[in-house]
């Protein structure tokens, strides 16, 4: 399945690569959020490669752990700040961008061992159930001061 929300159209690109690939490949087009849990739900492994487009790159990647909260492993490329959502052989497996045979050798040892995808995506799921906003505001401003006296 391939679903697709951006400021670029590669669809048809997608699609003439889709029809050389040898196995089905289904379009979904731009899904709204609500819809996205039953998606995840019929999905065995989540897979974002991000590239440097233009001046930008990748940020933290809230993507990825929406995907680990499902239980899914990830495959996904190691660019900018996917690293820190992706922990790599713990949640999923990264690869260098432009590297296609390292992108093809990590769909192959995710479908060839279920063992591994269940634990990378127990510890995917375990790790995005972990990020919540008092933890990221403890982790960017420390514990909360202590309230000053009143006289």
């Amino acid at each position: 399945m391939v679903g697709g929300h951006g400021k670029e159209n590669y669809e048809p690109a997608l699609r003439a690569a889709a029809a050389d690939a040898g196995f089905p490949v289904k379009f979904l087009g731009d899904v709204p959020d609500e819809q996205l849990g039953p998606i995840y739900e019929r999905a065995d492994i989540f897979a974002m490669t991000s590239m440097p487009h233009k001046l930008s790159v990748e940020g933290f990647g809230l993507v990825y752990l929406e995907a680990g909260a499902h239980a899914l492993p990830v495959v996904a490329h190691a660019i900018g700040g996917v690293p820190e959502a992706v922990i790599d052989g713990e949640t999923g497996l990264l690869v260098p961008p432009d590297d296609s045979a390292a992108l093809t050798a990590a769909f192959a040892k995710l479908i060839g061992d279920p063992a591994l995808c269940r634990r990378l995506g127990a510890a995917g799921q375990a790790r995005a159930l972990s990020h919540t906003w008092d933890a990221a505001a403890l982790t960017l401003f420390g514990p909360p001061a202590a309230p000053a006296d009143s006289p």
